[in-house]
Formats: C-alpha cells, structure tokens, sequence
C-alpha cells in the first residue's frame, strides 16, 4: 500500500551534525599532516645540531673558532628547542582535535539513534494503520456480502 514517505523530523540538524564531523575529520587530517612536516623539520634541526657539535670537537682549536663554534652550537640548539616546542604544540592541538572529532561524532549518534527510533515508530504506525485498513475492507466486504445473501 501507498503511504507517505518517512522523514526525520531533525534531518537538518543531523545533516549540520554531519557536516561538523566530516569537518572535524578533515581539520584532524591537516593537523596531523603538520604534525609530521613538524617531526621532519625537528629530525633535520637535530641532524644540524649534531654535526655543528661533531664539527667543533674536529676542527681548528683556535680562541675565535671555538667561540664561533660555540655560537653554532648554541643557535642550533636553539633552533633545536624551538622546533620541539612547535612539535609538542601541534601535538597538543591534535589531542585537541581528535577529542573535538569524537565529540562531533557523539552528537552525530545521538541523532542517527534518534532518527533510527523514530523510523521504526513511523513503520510501526504504517503497518498498524494499514492493518486496520485491510480489517475495515474486510468487514465492509463481510457485511457486503451478508446483506446480499440476506436480499
């Protein structure tokens, strides 16, 4: 039998729900993109750190060349810290992320649950109504066919 079509009655908000967790997924994937770029660029500060030091106990044993070698050093390890800071701060917005997504996600469920309820109340309904559809043309078929035999 036809009937109406099942609609969600929140279909907006878990259609905005949605668009929230795939946009948290995508802002996790960029974060997590950078957190490996970020890893590279403090594996090669560290990789110049340890040839700058490996440089200084090789070369000219010299007052200015120590001290310039010292001034490698010490910029290296600089660059070293502040590399690791940028690392351990993208690490830390991708914890935040990641629990962001997981949030969304639960929002989302709530409505995917909510709307998977109410799918099966409207089928629930569609079904009983169309039983007492079917009852109503049989007893009208019924009382029918006693009035012409009675005739």
């Amino acid at each position: 039998m036809g009937g109406k079509k099942f609609r969600f009655s929140l279909d907006s908000v878990l259609r905005l729900r949605s668009h929230e967790v795939e946009c948290a997924r995508q802002d996790l994937a960029q974060i997590r993109h950078d957190v490996r770029q970020q890893e590279r660029v403090l594996e090669n500060a560290e990789t110049a750190l340890h040839e700058v030091v490996a440089h200084q106990t090789t070369g000219p044993t010299g007052q200015r060349s120590l001290a310039r070698s010292e001034a490698h050093r010490q910029a290296a390890h600089a660059r070293v810290r502040k590399e690791r800071r940028k690392l351990d701060q993208l690490r830390e917005r991708e914890e935040e992320a990641r629990l962001t997504l997981m949030q969304r996600k639960g929002a989302e469920e709530t409505f995917r649950h909510l709307e998977e309820k109410e799918r099966a109340s409207f089928w629930k309904e569609n079904r009983s109504a169309e039983s007492e559809q079917l009852d109503e043309q049989a007893i009208t078929g019924f009382q029918r066919q006693r009035r012409a035999a009675n005739q």
